[in-house]
């Protein structure tokens, strides 16, 4: 009886200091693997937008790297504010909110070369946008 209720106990212990947010899924390697939309008025020509196909989004407890470029943050939370109202904020078209059904839009208050307010996630996708332009990237492995 001991082993039992102090197995049950250890279990409770651990679930309790895991995050039960969609932040620990973040932690990871994603590369990017899709342009999804793009806002009217966007900061890059097309051959740029390509070129960022295939390249690695780093996402670690504290900071993000992406091109070269690095970020931080304090804490990744779920926002208060819907998915359609994040695609509303940068002009995309509201039809992609199907495409992120069962996903979780997070703050993440993300700053320094560049800056990253918000980041849709689901289990093995997350969203992103970089300059207006709305990506998809795919987990490739731990961060």
């Amino acid at each position: 009886m001991r082993i039992v209720l102090a197995t049950c106990l250890s279990v409770l212990v651990s679930a309790c200091s895991v995050k039960n947010d969609s932040s620990l899924k973040l932690i990871a390697q994603w590369q990017v693997t899709e342009i999804v939309a793009s806002a009217p008025i966007v900061g890059l020509d097309e051959n740029e937008s390509t070129a960022i196909l295939g390249r690695l989004l780093f996402v670690k407890k504290d900071r993000l790297e992406f091109l070269g470029e690095t970020c931080h943050y304090k804490e990744v939370i779920p926002a208060e504010k819907s998915i359609a109202a994040f695609l509303n904020e940068y002009a995309l078209d509201q039809a992609i909110e199907n495409e992120l059904d069962g996903a979780t839009l997070m703050n993440i208050a993300c700053e320094g070369d560049f800056v990253l307010d918000h980041i849709v996630v689901s289990e093995e996708r997350v969203w992103f946008v970089w300059y207006c332009v709305l990506l998809e990237a795919r987990k490739a492995g731990p961060a």
